[in-house]
């Protein structure tokens, strides 16, 4: 029992919250022993719900205080940055609830904060699943022939479950917010983006949420991006708040079939071959109309939300080099980053 990964918890409020207490008691490697939120009754009640051996309303005390590995930090997007620096200074660990920050001088300030102090660092969205690296040997495979290029999206049926997304304090937009999930996996499986443009827009004025009160909309609720990598394949990704539905996947087009990537998680891939190319053999596996095409189901792994923390425990226990990982994401919260000021200027963004 003494060898559990120590956690704390740095955000109460949020429904990404339940996410990693969800994780957390289904993994038998790691132990919630602190948390900590600026609103006393928030920290204090998932103190008691969950056992948990202390709750502070200063990170900064907690992270003084207690012996803990590594911390899960879900705050609001535009206090991602105090909390992971501190923790890095303080030698902790850190799982990084998306996105990473609101503009790219804290992310690097973040980044620079975790190599100085050689803690491990694992920002959100997690799109590396075994599904994943199963649809990218079959693309390294040539299963799909040459990929001619890649779309994306990511979709929900309504708007955030907080008011404070929808305004400016909260740095970004439903890019970072929502897109974040489908622009992680479409660079993480067709590399680094060269060029991008973005087109946004806000469909309402205001938004009613369950108190009955209408708030501003202040950011973009839906966007879409083109994106030119430096494979001189393209690709787009769709994203977007309340569009009465919720999904996020990437289809990935070659010349000899099509593979695509569903699921928050990437807990699901499909596979069809195209026109008269002979389809790969797979075994039996089951079928499924997308699009109304017919898919056979290659993976698909329950959605149990908890592979990210998994992943630091593996990281720590194994000192795993994440600096590959750390750069992918850096140049992800850059895509992400850069696409507002595509929306601003209406111009095409050149990448770094």
């Amino acid at each position: 029992m003494d060898n559990k990964i120590k956690l704390g918890i740095i955000g109460c409020g949020d429904i990404a919250t339940k996410k990693f207490i969800n994780a957390i008691e289904q993994n038998n490697n790691v132990e919630l022993i602190s948390v900590c939120d600026v609103v006393k009754e928030k920290a204090e009640r998932l103190y008691k719900q969950k056992k948990a051996r202390s709750f502070y309303m200063d990170y900064n005390e907690m992270l003084e205080k207690e012996d803990m590995d590594a911390v899960i930090i879900s705050t609001p997007h535009s206090y991602h940055a105090g909390p992971a620096i501190g923790a890095a200074k303080a030698g902790k660990h850190i799982l990084l609830e998306k996105p990473m920050a609101v503009n790219i001088e804290e992310v690097d300030a973040i980044i620079k904060a975790v190599k100085e102090n050689n803690v491990k660092f694992v920002p959100l969205p997690f799109v590396h699943s075994p599904v994943f690296f199963r649809c990218k040997k079959m693309i390294d495979e040539g299963c799909i022939g040459d990929v001619a290029g890649a779309d994306a999206i990511s979709i929900s049926g309504g708007y955030p479950p907080s008011p404070w997304y929808l305004s400016k304090n909260a740095g970004v937009g439903a890019i970072a917010d929502l897109g974040i999930y489908s622009i992680s996996t479409i660079i993480a499986l067709m590399g680094h983006v060269k060029k991008l443009w973005c087109v946004s827009a806000k469909t309402v004025e205001d938004v009613p949420f369950g108190d009955g009160v209408k708030y501003k909309l202040e950011q973009e609720d839906c966007a879409r991006l083109m994106l030119l990598f430096s494979s001189g394949k393209i690709g787009s990704v769709t994203c977007g708040w309340a569009h009465g539905g919720g999904t996020s996947n990437v289809t990935v087009y070659g010349k000899r079939g099509i593979l695509i990537l569903n699921g928050w998680e990437n807990n699901q891939l499909l596979y069809s071959a195209n026109g008269n190319s002979d389809p790969v053999s797979l075994g039996h596996h089951e079928k499924v109309k997308f699009l109304g095409i017919n898919y056979n189901i290659i993976e698909n792994l329950p959605s149990y939300g908890g592979p990210a923390v998994q992943f630091l425990v593996d990281a720590i226990r194994t000192d795993k080099d994440l600096s590959e990982y750390i750069e992918l994401n850096r140049h992800i919260m850059d895509v992400i980053l850069k696409s507002s000021i595509s929306c601003e200027n209406g111009t095409v963004v050149e990448m770094e």
